[in-house]
């Protein structure tokens, strides 16, 4: 059996916060349908809305501080592999008497 994933805490926290977004958008949309007022919009959209685009931009923030990470490590990896492979070519042409 294999091993399921866990499920990193800002993409379940970003996830949860979405899903209650949608509901209140839905919920509200339905109450004005019914009501045929407006109103509702005036507080769905800075309430709900706000706190679900900072969520987002704040996970996107992280995920961009995390892939800086990796790419800074997989360049140090290529650059001492590289250099591994420079000296192990400088070192073959010595055995060999090349010029």
């Amino acid at each position: 059996m294999k091993k399921r994933k866990k499920a990193e805490t800002s993409k379940v926290i970003l996830a949860a916060l979405l899903s209650i977004a949608a509901l209140v958008v839905a919920f509200a949309c339905a109450l004005m349908w019914r009501t045929n007022d407006t109103a509702p919009l005036a507080y769905v959209i800075p309430g709900v809305m706000g706190p679900a685009a900072t969520a987002i931009g704040f996970y996107y923030w992280k995920a961009r501080a995390e892939n800086v990470i990796k790419i800074a490590r997989a360049q140090d990896d290529y650059e001492k592999r590289t250099a591994a492979q420079v000296e192990k070519m400088f070192e073959q042409l010595d055995e060999s008497g090349a010029p």
